[in-house]
């Protein structure tokens, strides 16, 4: 599970973005758009790269990218890096 969140008022939706097209819920992922939580079951190679977190509210959107890659058959490895595009919405993740 990747967690992306925010501190940012009015409380921010989140979309997640593979890319560029919104990932919507599957048998496979789940998204949250109200906690910012993104779940990969049974991660495949195909899952691999870069999976981006977008928050945004009336005041605005920030977005981070976490490039994600499979290491053997049950590890994953996560690294983030934020792009930041409004100082109204601040976004951050945590892997969990």
């Amino acid at each position: 599970m990747i967690q992306c969140s925010s501190d940012s008022h009015p409380t921010p939706k989140f979309t997640w973005r593979r890319g560029g097209a919104l990932v919507r819920s599957s048998d496979r992922v789940r998204v949250d758009r109200d906690s910012g939580q993104l779940v990969v079951y049974s991660a495949e190679e195909t899952d691999a790269g870069q999976w981006e977190c977008v928050a945004s509210n009336e005041l605005g959107e920030d977005s981070t990218v976490a490039q994600l890659t499979l290491i053997g058959q049950t590890q994953l490895s996560v690294i983030v890096s934020s792009t930041t595009r409004s100082q109204a919405v601040a976004v951050s993740q945590q892997i969990i």
